[in-house]
């Protein structure tokens, strides 16, 4: 789908310079942007449809998904009629540098639901259940008995929350942060909160092994 468009962008600088656009990197730009689009509108009903998001950053987020359909949709205009060769090339780049859907909006997108997932669901519910456990080891241990085993797992879980916290803190403000410049001037802006969101989503899976040892202990 891109060849087309790719090969007009890398035309050799030795070539013969052309005078008319090439109707197949034409066509291959104007199909690029149409898969944008489609994947862009995708994503704005994922994020209306997803409650965990919170409310700043749900319109943080469409914000800038329909900036960037906006956007594609003007330069799709452009090069639809444009006549210009060199002028044509450079539009046909801007689809990638000036948007960068893929590398950055779209993540953007999974990871921002991702942390406020975390937040909003997934930590609440441990710290529910860590309070649950209290309670229940608490009544145990006033009818008599021996319920110490239950020590190290608590902790750990206390200590595995304490940790889905501090990984998912000012994560999303971070992604929100990020623009298509700030990407082309370093690919690797996304890793950090990728990082650490992987992180939180470790230590919900230890807190889940705590909790099931506890609950092997009660039952």
């Amino acid at each position: 789908m891109m060849a087309g468009l790719v090969v007009m962008m890398a035309a050799p600088a030795t070539a013969q310079p052309t005078t008319t656009i090439d109707p197949v990197a034409r066509t291959a730009a104007e199909a690029a942007i149409t898969m944008r689009l489609a994947d862009l509108n995708a994503r704005v009903t994922l994020v209306n449809q997803t409650p965990s998001i919170g409310a700043s950053d749900r319109s943080a987020l469409l914000s800038e998904l329909n900036s960037t359909i906006s956007g594609l949709q003007a330069l799709n205009t452009t090069i639809t009629n444009e006549t210009s060769v060199t002028a044509f090339r450079t539009e046909a780049g801007d689809i990638l540098s000036t948007y960068r859907v893929y590398a950055l909006v779209l993540p953007q997108v999974h990871l921002v639901r991702a942390s406020d997932e975390m937040t909003a669901v997934v930590i609440p519910a441990f710290q529910q259940l860590e309070t649950d456990l209290q309670s229940r080891i608490t009544a145990e241990q006033q009818q008599g008995k021996n319920v110490a085993v239950t020590t190290a797992a608590m902790t750990d879980l206390a200590n595995q929350i304490t940790a889905m916290q501090t990984d998912t803190s000012g994560v999303s403000a971070t992604l929100l942060g990020f623009t298509p410049a700030q990407w082309n001037a370093d690919h690797t802006i996304v890793s950090g909160p990728r990082h650490m969101l992987g992180s939180a989503f470790s230590a919900a899976g230890q807190a889940l092994k705590d909790v099931r040892a506890v609950r092997a202990v009660l039952s």
